[in-house]
């Protein structure tokens, strides 16, 4: 793997927030979301053994699934055993995401009733 450098955008505002407001819903970060776009469109795939997915996803940098993905687990237990195993935190909840699971719960409230 090559080396990690920062990068400068000029975004426009109003892009920039609805960037930040759909990386909180999806549980990731505006910079995963372009370095995952980017390696879409430029077919590059960085190597990745998995070994620091476990405190980004604690950082919030990448989300539940892409740190799952990049440690091989399928079940999301395994996920919150190595983040206690490192004495790592998950990371909390964007309003956003909040918000979402709420409106999802009471429309199966709803439809039970």
């Amino acid at each position: 793997m090559g080396q990690t450098r920062n990068t400068t955008f000029r975004l426009d505002d109003d892009l920039l927030r609805a960037a930040r407001v759909y990386a909180a819903e999806h549980e990731t970060s505006v910079t995963a979301l372009i370095k995952a776009h980017l390696e879409k469109m430029t077919g590059y795939q960085v190597a990745d053994d998995g070994g620091d997915a476990v405190a980004l996803y604690s950082q919030g940098e990448i989300g539940t699934a892409d740190a799952m993905r990049r440690l091989g687990m399928t079940n999301y237990a395994e996920l919150l055993d190595a983040l206690a195993d490192r004495g790592l935190v998950k990371p909390r909840m964007s309003v956003q995401e909040i918000e979402r699971q709420a409106a999802t719960l009471f429309n199966i409230l709803r439809g039970q009733q």
